[in-house]
């Protein structure tokens, strides 16, 4: 498996067993997926997701330093909460 591959599989397999309720600290782009930081933590996390149900905007171009994310162990749905609104996303597995 080349480098690359293997660091993306990494930081998914990181993602997925993580639980995750915080505020966001920051949002950028890191091996053609979304990665986030939260407030008051050290850990990054990189995923891909698609909006659920009607929505049309990428994670990335939604999300906002200070918005809420939660999403349980194990979970294929992450819930950005921003402005009082909750938007869902379907994480795509990595390979």
């Amino acid at each position: 498996m080349p480098s690359a591959d293997k660091k993306i599989r990494e930081a998914f397999l990181k993602f997925v067993s993580a639980e995750l309720d915080g505020k966001l600290e920051s949002i950028n782009i890191k091996y053609h997926r979304d990665f986030i930081k939260f407030t008051n933590s050290n850990d990054e996390y990189v995923f891909s997701s698609n909006p659920v149900k009607g929505g049309s905007e990428s994670f990335a171009n939604l999300a906002r330093k200070g918005d809420i994310v939660i999403k349980r162990r194990k979970s294929d749905t992450l819930l950005l909460t921003k402005e009082g609104k909750v938007y869902l996303f379907l994480i795509k597995r990595e390979r």
